[in-house]
C-alpha cells in the first residue's frame, strides 16, 4: 500500500494538488494497519518507512512552496505520532485479552477440580467400606493358610493389590478433599531434614543420592509443615524417579528477601517441551503407573499457603522451585 500510494504522488502531477491531499492522507491506512494488527514496534516502523518513500517527493516537487513543503515534513511527523498511539493502544488491548484469557483458564481449571473433588470424594465413599472388609478378609485367609501352602504367593499378591487401590483412593481423597492449612512460624530447614529422612530408605533402593544444600540464615517462615512436607516429599521420589539408573537429587534452601525458597534439582531426561504446559494437571501423567495427582496436590498445596511453584527442564534435568514466606499473599 506505501509503495503504490508513494507511486501515486511521483506520477500525479504537482498542479493537482487536491489529489496530492488525499494521496497523502492515504498513507494513514497501512500505518494504522500495521500498528492495530503488530504493535508499536511494527506501527512505527511502517511510519518511518512511509516517511522515508515520502520524503524525496516532498524535496524534489515542494521545494519552490516552502509553506507546504515544511506542512508535508510535520505530516511525516504525525505518521510516527499516530503510528505511536494505535500501537501502544493495541499493544494494551492484546495485554488485557491475553489477561482475559489467563482468567478464563483458570476458572475453566478451577471448575474442573470441583468436579473431580465431586467425584472422588463419591467414589471414596462406595469404595471405602467394601475395601476395608476385603483387606480384612486377605489378612484373616493368609493367617489361616500359612506361609507354607502353595496358594499363599497368591494370597500375597492380592494383599499387595488391596493395599496399592487403598493407597490410591487415599490420594484421591488428599486431592478432593484437603485438609485446610495451618500457617505457623516454622523453620524451614527443620522440615526439609525430617522429610529427607523420611524418604532417604526409597532414595537409596533407587539408586538416588539426595544431596542438601541448605542456608542456615533462614529465619522461621509462616507455613504448614505437614503440607510442606508432603510437597517435598513428592518432588523428592518424582525426582527419584525420573533417574532410573540413579544420580544425583539436590535439594536446596536460599534466603530470598523476606521469603525463601525451596528447589529440588533432578539430573533426569528432562520433562518433553509439549507436556511442561500441562505437568500440574489432574490425572495428568507420563508414568505407566501414576496416577497424575502427584504434581496437581503440590500445586493445589503451595496454593493454600500463598505460595508459588516454578519449574524448568532441559534435557539434562529438572528443576522445581516454590517460593514462600512474608512476601506471599
Amino acid at each position: 500500500m506505501i509503495i503504490g500510494i508513494s507511486l501515486f504522488h511521483y506520477f500525479t502531477p504537482v498542479r493537482l494538488h487536491y489529489l496530492h491531499a488525499i494521496f497523502q492522507r492515504l498513507y494513514y491506512i497501512p500505518i494504522i494497519l500495521s500498528a492495530y494488527w503488530f504493535g508499536f514496534k511494527w506501527g512505527l516502523v511502517t511510519a518511518v518507512s512511509t516517511g522515508i518513500a515520502y520524503a524525496p517527493h516532498i524535496f524534489l516537487h515542494w521545494s519552490m512552496v516552502p509553506a507546504s513543503m515544511i506542512g508535508k515534513y510535520i505530516e511525516i511527523g504525525m505518521f510516527a505520532l499516530i503510528a505511536s498511539l494505535v500501537g501502544i493502544l493495541a499493544d494494551v488491548q492484546k495485554l488485557q485479552q491475553e489477561k482475559i484469557h489467563t482468567a478464563q483458564e483458570q476458572i475453566r481449571r478451577m471448575d474442573r477440580l470441583s468436579l473431580l473433588g465431586q467425584l472422588a470424594a463419591g467414589l471414596a465413599h462406595e469404595i471405602r467400606n467394601p475395601l476395608g472388609s476385603l483387606i480384612g478378609s486377605g489378612e484373616i485367609l493368609a493367617d489361616s493358610l500359612g506361609k507354607d501352602h502353595p496358594k499363599y504367593e497368591f494370597v500375597e499378591i492380592m494383599h499387595k493389590e488391596h493395599h496399592r487401590l487403598r493407597d490410591k483412593l487415599n490420594e484421591f481423597l488428599k486431592f478432593a478433599r484437603p485438609s485446610a492449612p495451618q500457617i505457623i512460624a516454622n523453620q524451614l530447614n527443620d522440615v526439609v531434614r525430617s522429610t529427607l529422612s523420611l524418604a532417604q530408605r526409597q532414595a537409596v533402593k533407587a539408586g538416588c543420592d539426595i544431596q542438601p544444600d541448605l542456608d542456615e540464615t533462614l529465619p522461621p517462615l509462616p507455613l504448614d509443615a505437614v503440607h510442606m512436607q508432603q510437597i517435598l516429599l513428592n518432588l523428592v521420589i518424582n525426582g527419584c524417579q525420573s533417574m532410573p539408573q540413579g544420580g544425583k537429587l539436590i535439594v536446596r534452601t536460599r534466603k530470598a528477601g523476606d521469603s525463601a525458597e525451596l528447589t529440588v534439582i533432578d539430573h533426569g531426561p528432562g520433562i518433553p517441551e509439549d507436556r511442561q504446559d500441562r505437568i500440574f494437571e489432574p490425572f495428568y501423567t507420563t508414568k505407566d503407573e501414576g496416577t497424575g495427582l502427584g504434581l496437581a496436590i503440590v500445586k493445589q498445596l503451595v496454593d493454600g499457603m500463598n505460595g508459588s511453584i516454578t519449574f524448568t527442564s532441559s534435557e539434562n534435568g529438572t528443576s522445581f522451585t516454590i517460593r514462600i514466606g512474608n512476601e506471599q499473599g
